[in-house]
């Protein structure tokens, strides 16, 4: 088994065969025997891998190929129809295919790539070997993979490699990884580098919330553009859950040569008390590194020269218990003894806290303008309509859908969003709202039919978010007695 540090993708790689572009540079890199070298890095989004096969020339038609295996749930096992193999079609090796595991050695058919993942095969000179060579290059998403960014949490992803030669010739790496997983290479994940954020966004000293940088923070929602590539298309979005709040890397270098060894967190001017796990590369593995406040309510101060996990991680916030509604967070620095102060530059973050689920009710359901009973039995031919509540009682709804399902497809009756009711005071949703649909429904076919209300909300933890809640009422629709 082999271990390897997957660095930042930065700038975003581009999945055209050359690996002498600058966001490879720095690649986290494995052996693959004498035939070449496996690349990888990742962002926020994706992890980048290229087969970089120095041995093979790329000679035209000659059947070359690969499988990438990967453990998505980290069990060490094969779990059917969850682990994934990738590898080129046969009848078309200019295309990559997904497949996932039966059992050992057994799989479903390929399948295309998901939306946006990309694969390219390329015949080209790369660093390690200026002579034009074979390079498989693939951009696979990190939520297909099994990877959640909303943790401190140490994340591998577990892989296998096979190379397939035209010659006959099969090369694993582990050996029979296609059998057992015990032994598969593991990738670890960077959760961001230091500095993540784009130059000038980042606040003085409290950089920002996750992939947020502190100033797309204002009156405690988060905007960002349609381009910011780290967390894009957010308008006025609370905070919720747990939160990574990170340290602005330059000021803590500052800080750090100035003699800066202990800080403290406030929370409306009170000391935040809390503890989290960290993991700092030592060179050859990340170890775990436990942050917590000692007797005066201080942390240790991280050394901003290390490599951790989550870089420039001040404090990791889970703000459940929280009020609801708008809190502020400050921080100061202490030398090594804890009571001479070093002086860092005034900043208030401000995170606006909302930790509620959306409320999702079907008031009423009438058919042909009639009460409709839980579970009732209607005959086909009329119209339904419902009254629904979608609603966040301080107006952080996203969105909200009422949708029908049923054996042969689905209908979409009402839905509604943020994007249409952008104001200061945010938007609640709808309460009681009906009739929905206004004109009615008419049911096609006889089924039994699931009425699904979906409401999401604008919150976030500045690395995922949109929690939701749902309501369903269950409908069967018969032909009538002829």
């Amino acid at each position: 088994m082999t271990i390897i540090s997957s660095p930042w993708a930065s700038p975003p790689i581009i999945t055209d065969g050359n690996l002498s572009q600058a966001g490879w540079h720095g690649a986290g890199k494995m052996a693959l025997g004498t035939e070449g070298t496996l690349w990888v890095k990742n962002d926020s989004r994706w992890l980048y891998v290229a087969l970089d096969m120095t041995s093979d020339s790329g000679a035209p038609g000659d059947k070359d190929g690969f499988w990438l295996t990967i453990d998505v749930d980290g069990n060490r096992q094969i779990t059917p129809h969850v682990d994934i193999n990738f590898g080129p079609y046969p009848t078309a090796d200019t295309e990559l295919g997904f497949q996932h595991y039966l059992r050992a050695s057994e799989w479903t058919g390929l399948s295309p790539l998901t939306s946006g993942e990309e694969y390219v095969q390329a015949v080209k000179p790369s660093p390690a070997d200026g002579t034009p060579h074979r390079v498989w290059q693939m951009k696979l998403a990190l939520a297909q993979l099994g990877v959640e960014f909303s943790t401190t949490a140490i994340q591998t992803i577990g892989f296998g490699v096979l190379i397939l030669s035209s010659t006959g010739a099969e090369t694993y790496y582990p050996p029979n990884f296609d059998n057992s997983f015990a032994d598969l290479n593991q990738i670890v994940i960077s959760h961001g580098p230091s500095g993540v954020y784009p130059s000038g966004t980042e606040g003085p000293v409290l950089a920002g919330v996750g992939f947020i940088p502190a100033t797309l923070i204002s009156a405690g929602l988060a905007t960002t553009p349609s381009t910011y590539t780290l967390y894009p298309g957010l308008v006025d979005y609370a905070f919720c859950g747990t939160m990574q709040i990170k340290g602005n890397h330059v000021t803590v270098a500052s800080l750090w040569s100035a003699g800066a060894r202990n800080y403290q967190v406030f929370l409306d001017g009170e000391p935040l008390l809390t503890s989290w796990n960290n993991y700092v590369w030592d060179g050859s593995t990340f170890v775990l590194q436990s942050f917590a406040p000692d007797a005066h309510g201080q942390y240790p101060l991280y050394d901003p020269s290390l490599e951790y996990i989550v870089a420039d991680l001040l404090v990791y916030w889970d703000s459940v218990g929280a009020p609801a509604g708008l809190h502020s967070l400050t921080v100061k620095f202490y030398e090594a003894n804890g009571t001479t102060v070093v002086a860092s530059t005034a900043q208030t973050l401000e995170l606006m806290i909302d930790n509620n689920l959306p409320l999702t009710v079907f008031d009423s359901a009438s058919y042909e303008g009639l009460p409709v009973a839980t579970c009732a039995i209607e005959p086909l031919g009329g119209s339904i309509t419902f009254s629904i509540t979608a609603s966040s009682d301080l107006g952080h709804l996203e969105s909200y859908s009422l949708v029908a399902n049923w054996d042969a497809g689905s209908a979409t009756l009402d839905s509604d969003s943020y994007a249409s009711h952008v104001s200061a005071s945010g938007w609640d949703g709808v309460t009681d709202e009906g009739p929905v649909p206004a004109a009615g429904w008419k049911p096609a076919v006889q089924c039994a039919y699931q009425f699904l209300l979906t409401a999401y909300m604008r919150t976030t933890n500045g690395v995922s978010g949109n929690p939701y809640s749902q309501a369903s009422r269950f409908i069967a629709f018969i032909n009538p007695p002829s």
